[in-house]
């Protein structure tokens, strides 16, 4: 008899055990399925955050970032304007929100609030680098010179910085400053297929077809051939 009563007493105790686990098992579940569902994209988790963190600026700032992602575009300067009312020396907050104006083309209001990131964070690079993209769209050709150079000066291997004040080159007239600054970003990145296409349509700008022919076709071995199309359509290229 004794041996039976531990039999069904052991057999008791891990008939409780089991349950045990299986509702730690239950809770777990329940619980991870909860965090999947706060975690399902970023939109989801920064929001949540707010519920929990509402006056952090740097939780409104994030959940702007995520809605310019996902282009929602007005609540992410609702955001923002929230972050920056929490901290007014939020740098990237002011820059975030430009670059949000510079999509929806408020590129007076792009040059603002890079203008103040700038002010808070003097090598603020991205800020310069938008800042020039807005005066091109204002036609503003020699202040966004003066922002380029800057970035030029901050970061001297951005390849892309060097296509785009070349552009700006090209639009005055300063050619051989044009070419020289095409140049410049091919040799920082040999592979930047943008830089060869830019480069191959200045040529033809200039009359230079043979080459021209040749950047369009090392466009196109890279993957984009719309200038060497549009060349052979304009019969510069076979």
């Amino acid at each position: 008899l004794t041996g039976t009563f531990f039999y069904f007493s052991r057999e008791k105790y891990f008939r409780v055990a089991m349950i045990i686990l299986l509702l730690i098992a239950a809770f777990n579940t329940a619980l991870t399925y909860q965090r999947n569902k706060i975690w399902k994209n970023d939109y989801t988790l920064w929001s949540d955050c707010l519920t929990k963190s509402p006056d952090k600026a740097r939780v409104h700032e994030e959940r702007g970032v995520t809605c310019t992602e996902l282009g929602y575009y007005q609540q992410a300067i609702e955001d923002f304007n929230k972050a920056i009312r929490l901290n007014r020396n939020y740098a990237k907050a002011y820059y975030d929100r430009g670059t949000v104006y510079g999509m929806l083309g408020q590129y007076q209001k792009t040059i603002d609030d890079c203008s103040e990131a700038i002010r808070l964070k003097s090598d603020y690079t991205d800020a310069y680098y938008n800042r020039g993209n807005a005066y091109v769209k204002l036609s503003q050709y020699q202040r966004a010179i003066e922002d380029y150079s800057d970035v030029v000066r901050l970061a001297p291997d951005y390849a892309e910085v060097y296509i785009n004040r070349g552009n700006v080159y090209a639009k005055i007239a300063q050619d051989q400053r044009a070419i020289e600054d095409y140049n410049k970003a091919i040799d920082l990145k040999p592979d930047y297929i943008r830089a060869y296409s830019v480069r191959a349509i200045f040529y033809f700008n200039q009359g230079n077809k043979e080459s021209g022919c040749h950047d369009a076709q090392k466009a196109c071995e890279m993957g984009n051939c719309k200038t060497m199309a549009e060349a052979q359509v304009k019969g510069y290229c076979r």
